[in-house]
């Protein structure tokens, strides 16, 4: 899988929502228009509205599942019985695809529609050709047939931008490496007007319109016109890391208000996702118990109890104590 890098302003701007690797997409309606003359099995539309690197994305797709239809390459009528979704290739990183059948499977002699969601945040821009493995059951003179064919859709992703009333940016993400341009909005016009950037890659500067600066590591990186805080650098670590994640030991302790500093951020992780982002240590957990937690000031965190339990194997036990007593 390839790495992403992604860009994201500072807390008190909207931090684009990263993309959820899950299938999280319910509640497609079908287009009882898509129909095709002569009847075949047919997939509308074949090209989905744009989606936009960065931005969230929804589209539903739709399955025109005709009961009967006469096949083009040989000529027989066949009675459709079953069609199986079997598998999804070509989307975009970070955008899901899910069907509205249990198991993926189409029964057209009950309903001759059915459809499926295209929902989450596209990091790439590009053109993505998206193909839709299927396994249609037909019968013949009663013969049962499993025919496999693909439906293919074409899935435009525009670059994106970014910023807030201040400046802006673009694009906001993408795949090995990415240039982006900034320019700020601010203009004093005969005002003496000044300007401080934090490109978030150790870069400052003092123009308008900044040189453009590549990033090369993946990471999310925050931009704005002072240095990021601690809790602005978590929030863009938590985004990095995607779903299922929560602040944990001294990391969750600073924002607890336990500890003043906490070194790297640490978290923890639900299941065997493998997350891996520079100066983060990384701890795992099969499940998350809802007692085990929290949020402090929009940052997924353990609970006190939690925390205060991860932290006991590396404390003495006067800092424990004051700890607890805090």
């Amino acid at each position: 899988m390839p790495s992403a890098l992604h860009l994201a302003t500072l807390a008190f701007i909207t931090l684009a929502p990263l993309a959820t690797l899950r299938a999280q997409c319910p509640g497609c309606t079908p287009d009882l228009t898509c129909v095709s003359d002569p009847a075949f099995p047919t997939l509308c539309p074949l090209t989905p509205p744009d989606a936009t690197a960065g931005v969230a994305y929804q589209a539903d797709i739709t399955f025109w599942l005709p009961p009967t239809f006469t096949d083009p390459g040989t000529g027989f009528t066949v009675d459709f019985e079953q069609m199986t979704v079997t598998g999804v290739e070509g989307l975009p990183f970070g955008v899901d695809f899910e069907t509205n059948a249990p198991g993926s499977v189409y029964y057209p002699q009950q309903n001759a529609y059915g459809c499926a969601r295209l929902c989450g945040t596209p990091l790439v821009a590009g053109t993505y050709a998206v193909n839709i493995n299927i396994l249609a059951g037909v019968n013949f003179n009663g013969f049962a047939l499993d025919v496999p064919q693909t439906f293919t859709i074409v899935l435009n992703v525009l670059p994106g931008s970014g910023g807030n009333a201040s400046f802006t940016y673009g694009p906001t993400a993408g795949c090995g490496s990415v240039t982006a341009s900034f320019e700020a909005l601010i203009d004093g016009g005969t005002s003496p007007t000044s300007y401080a950037w934090d490109l978030g890659n150790g870069t400052t500067s003092d123009l308008a319109v900044p040189p453009a600066q590549t990033y090369t590591e993946p990471g999310t990186y925050v931009i704005g016109a002072a240095p990021a805080t601690w809790h602005q650098r978590a929030m863009a670590t938590i985004l990095a890391a995607g779903d299922d994640v929560l602040l944990s030991q001294r990391s969750a302790a600073r924002a607890w208000g336990l500890v003043g500093g906490s070194g790297r951020t640490q978290l923890l992780v639900q299941g065997r996702r493998r997350v891996r982002l520079e100066g983060v240590e990384v701890h795992r957990t099969a499940a998350f118990d809802c007692i085990d937690e929290a949020e402090v000031d929009a940052l997924p965190v353990t609970s006190v109890p939690r925390t205060l339990i991860e932290l006991a194997p590396t404390q003495d036990a006067r800092t424990m104590g004051t700890l607890v007593d805090a």
